[in-house]
């Protein structure tokens, strides 16, 4: 049936058995493994026949009774439910529905897998109270197991879903600072802040379309700042937020944050102030 505009739920009986490769500490921690996308695919097609015929499986993720499927036309989720999961419902969230998402890496031992997070622009009307929390409508995440999801494979092809495959014309007003050399924060109360500065784009164009590799082909970074140890990059297409995690920044877990400039209503700068304030905001 009908759920919301750009996504559509369907609940059906079926017999779906558990992942043989799924571990208990997985199942617990809700943590999705790749799977053959051609194998998913034929199922889908045949009993129950949830596919268009011009329709793809491209990436494929299991956890238990549960999968996570991207196909060429949405974002299917499949929720096995009941002891006997005879009870299934399909989830499908159309791709312009997705208006941002994120990726983080895997940290330690105790914190092991990666996690991609959508924002969606499906309302609910559960959580139009005031006060009441985001569900599932508006925010989608998913864990992978670490090791059997190729993470940043997972943020490319989003990037090229939610951002499309063509070059953007390069901003006139865009400050790439080539070639400056960057010594830092100028003060200890700039670090203390977290104040942002212009690095050079050029090095940061470089760095994260290969390692780690956050950019599409076509895509190029026209203004970087780096903070105490974030860093915020203005490319043709999107803003990118990295948000280094654990203590000191020494742990293992990035999140790297896309926002689409589509998505992007309205914004405001602010000048420094008094040598008290004397930081400016955007």
């Amino acid at each position: 049936g009908k759920d919301t505009a750009g996504a559509g739920a369907f609940i059906h009986d079926s017999d779906v058995s558990v992942g043989e490769d799924t571990g208990v500490l997985d199942l617990v921690g809700s943590n999705f493994s790749q799977i053959d996308n051609a194998e998913v695919e034929r199922k889908l097609k045949s009993r129950p026949d949830i596919l268009l015929n011009d329709e793809t499986v491209e990436m494929a993720f299991q956890c238990g009774r549960d999968s996570f499927i991207l196909t060429s036309k949405r974002l299917l989720k499949i929720d096995v439910q009941g002891v006997s999961g005879k009870k299934v419902e399909y989830l499908s969230i159309l791709w312009p529905c997705i208006k941002a998402f994120s990726v983080e890496t895997a940290g330690n031992v105790i914190d092991r897998d990666s996690e991609l997070t959508l924002f969606l622009n499906l309302p609910d009307k559960d959580n139009r109270a005031e006060g009441f929390p985001r569900n599932s409508r508006t925010r989608c995440k998913i864990d992978f197991r670490d090791g059997n999801a190729d993470l940043f494979a997972v943020q490319r092809f989003f990037s090229d879903k939610v951002l499309g495959v063509d070059s953007v014309q390069h901003s006139q007003y865009a400050d790439g600072m080539t070639g400056h050399h960057d010594s830092g924060s100028d003060s200890f109360l700039a670090w203390l802040g977290d104040d942002n500065r212009l690095i050079d784009a050029s090095e940061a164009d470089a760095k994260f379309h290969s390692d780690p590799p956050i950019l599409q082909n076509c895509e190029t970074v026209e203004m970087a700042f780096r903070g105490r140890r974030d860093m915020m990059l203005f490319t043709g297409k999107r803003v990118i937020f990295v948000d280094v995690q654990g203590f000191l920044g020494m742990g293992k877990k990035v999140e790297y944050i896309s926002v689409p400039w589509t998505t992007v209503t309205a914004f405001s700068a602010r000048t420094a102030g008094s040598w008290i304030d004397n930081d400016s905001e955007m």
